[in-house]
């Protein structure tokens, strides 16, 4: 009797090729995704690597896209929170007695 082991029990070995297909692959599905901000990225990562952004361009870049960035994190953390909140707490929270903003 001949006994051989099954070859699927074995996982396959990783090369650069499956490693290079299974980024192509994720990069793909990320460009059908979100097309503009891919595009986006490629630009950039081009200027930044070929030099051709001046440092403090370059540092303006990043101090913006930081300010924007920290401006989406709070707004996402302050609507976490309230979600997670009690009605009556949530009614509170997003009223206020300014009469110049039209708040109750």
């Amino acid at each position: 009797m001949n006994y051989t082991s099954p070859t699927h029990d074995r996982p396959r070995p990783r090369t650069l090729s499956s490693d290079l297909d299974a980024l192509r692959s994720r990069v793909a599905s990320a460009v059908e995704a979100q097309p503009i901000a891919a595009v986006a990225t490629a630009a950039g990562i081009g200027f930044v690597l070929g030099s051709r952004l001046a440092r403090p361009a370059m540092a303006l870049l990043i101090d913006t896209a930081a300010r924007a960035a920290a401006t989406w994190l709070g707004e996402t953390i302050w609507q976490t929170s309230l979600a997670h909140r009690e009605p009556e707490e949530r009614r509170a929270a997003n009223t206020t007695n300014d009469p110049d903003t039209g708040g109750t």
